[in-house]
């Protein structure tokens, strides 16, 4: 018996639950997008996700995400997809789990002003 309809290539809803935990939802993601990259202070940045581990097959989770600029994040032989975690924090004098950490703490201040702004209580 054949197939009336193809299957679809990707399933939407895992696609949608893999994007908000790797980025934290579509909000955080603009958030950050909005952000000066950390080693020249260009806007817009992109999410950039610190390796967690050497290996890891997938992205880490949203608190992981740090603002850089294209050149800084994926371009050119000193980006950190060129480097790899270790060797950009050498060549940049970082550390890129703690900038990770401020990041997520500078978000969640964020919310909450946005939501005392917003006359909501909690």
């Amino acid at each position: 018996m054949k197939r009336q309809k193809p299957l679809p290539r990707t399933n939407p809803k895992r696609k949608a639950e893999n994007f908000d935990r790797a980025y934290g939802g579509a909000d955080r993601a603009a958030w950050v997008g909005h952000q000066p990259c950390l080693i020249c202070s260009a806007v817009p940045s992109e999410n950039a996700h610190v390796p967690s581990r050497s290996g890891a097959s997938r992205k880490g989770d949203a608190r992981w995400v740090v603002p850089l600029c294209g050149r800084h994040h994926r371009i050119g032989k000193n980006s950190l997809h060129a480097l790899n975690k270790g060797g950009f924090e050498a060549a940049r004098q970082i550390d890129l789990a703690h900038e990770a950490y401020v990041t997520d703490a500078r978000y969640q201040q964020y919310l909450a002003t946005r939501k005392q702004l917003d006359g909501e209580t909690t």
